[in-house]
């Protein structure tokens, strides 16, 4: 088995750190964001400065048996997906910067990056490629930082998104639910338009507790 980790650069860790607690999520030393399928490490930009990205995606093995994890406050389960951003996802399926252990298929539109999507859904947490389709987050994720990791997904609990809106506080106008390539999805504030980009959705309807990814690869839940 293997599990997804992703570095999340930033110049203010501590204040990067608050902002996800605020969220609802737990922090392991402040950090580390964990999930039974992946891991995102907060680290300070090399150059001391500059905008927040994610860096350095990779599958690392498990060993061993997996320590006890720290629930979530805001009832998020897991992370089911990595977003990278691109100028042409026919290049980028054709020859994937990390990932070529299975096809890319055609997903629905991200309404809340502005994108068309092409998934691999064979590996958990799946790789997404993300091309811009109107002038939106993601078109401002390129402009401003280039091709490269720019979104991570992440499930909902049980209970889905009206559980994880009340436990973060949201009103029902702030948190706007829109499509999503692997169902709806809610965009978490606070990252600036051009990201990283968090983004919760709801499980499979028809089995409760069950990611978007528990389905055969290629296809997509109604």
């Amino acid at each position: 088995m293997e599990r997804l980790v992703v570095s999340w650069a930033t110049a203010q860790p501590d204040r990067l750190a608050a902002r996800l607690a605020a969220l609802g999520f737990t922090l392991v030393d402040r950090r580390v964001v964990d999930f039974p399928a992946g891991q995102v490490r907060l680290v300070p930009l090399a150059s001391g400065r500059g905008p927040e990205r994610l860096l350095d995606p990779r599958w690392e093995p498990a060993t061993g048996e997996s320590p006890p994890r720290p629930g979530h406050a805001n009832g998020v389960s897991d992370i089911v997906a990595l977003g990278w951003a691109t100028v042409d996802a026919d290049r980028a399926s054709a020859a994937p910067p990390i990932y070529s252990a299975a096809a890319f298929t055609l997903l629905p539109d991200d309404g809340q990056l502005g994108a068309s999507v092409r998934g691999c859904l064979g590996r958990r947490a799946a790789v997404l490629l993300l091309e811009p389709a109107t002038e939106g987050r993601l078109a401002a994720t390129l402009a401003r930082l280039g091709e490269g990791p720019a979104a991570l997904y992440l499930v909902a609990g049980g209970d889905g998104l009206e559980s994880f809106v009340s436990a973060i506080g949201a009103t029902r106008g702030r948190a706007e639910v829109r499509p999503g390539p692997l169902g709806p999805a809610l965009l978490l504030p606070g990252s600036p338009a051009w990201g990283p980009h968090l983004l919760v959705v709801t499980p499979r309807s028809d089995a409760p507790g069950m990611t978007p990814l528990d389905r055969a690869p290629g296809t997509i839940s109604p």
